[in-house]
């Protein structure tokens, strides 16, 4: 087993910072994480294809400005059509008397969206985290405040907010830290 046998030893596996890694190492992870994820949703677009019945090619051409506009059409109630079965609608699916609609699918996150060429679009609004995932303070008689950089990556647009909790390692609350939580807000 070549796993971590100290304590010391799993909390750096835990902890570990990207800031650590040579450049090379650091674009070699990314390169796999990007392709991790264009084939999670490669796979998901897959998916969402099967469930509304209809191939990969049909539905592609149907993609005008959001993915995806089959996930848009209507059901219509009629006791001939089996419940499964999707009726295009004759209206303009883009239009504004579709909007209730559209928002409920659009906030799905299991339905992708794609641009025109059925690329998948990136995520604008990031994620909010710290520039490093331990920090190490040292111990003083006085009273401290340590500044803690909170980062947003991938993203730019949109308000992105993440709870917080400071959590036990080797310090003890009440004691070496005044136990916090709350909420960091980023916008624009």
């Amino acid at each position: 087993d070549q796993g971590p046998k100290t304590w010391l030893e799993k909390f750096k596996v835990e902890n570990f910072r990207e800031e650590d890694l040579d450049p090379e190492e650091k674009r070699r992870r990314e390169e796999e994480e990007n392709k991790r994820a264009a084939a999670r949703m490669a796979k998901e677009r897959e998916l969402g294809h099967a469930a509304h019945g209809h191939g990969k090619r049909s539905c592609a051409q149907k993609v005008r400005r959001l993915c995806c506009t089959c996930c848009r059409r209507r059901k219509k109630h009629d006791p001939n059509v089996e419940s499964n079965e999707v009726v295009e609608d004759e209206e303009d699916l883009m239009g504004s008397t579709e909007l209730e609609e559209e928002n409920t699918y659009l906030s799905d996150p299991s339905i992708p969206l794609l641009d025109d060429d059925g690329n998948p679009l990136e995520n604008e609004y990031g994620i909010i985290t710290f520039s490093r995932h331990s920090l190490v303070i040292r111990a003083t008689t006085e009273l401290q405040e340590i500044p803690v950089q909170v980062v947003r990556k991938n993203g730019n647009e949109g308000k992105v907010t993440c709870t917080y909790r400071l959590e036990q390692l080797s310090a003890i609350p009440g004691f070496d830290y005044e136990e916090d939580e709350g909420e960091v807000k980023k916008s624009h």
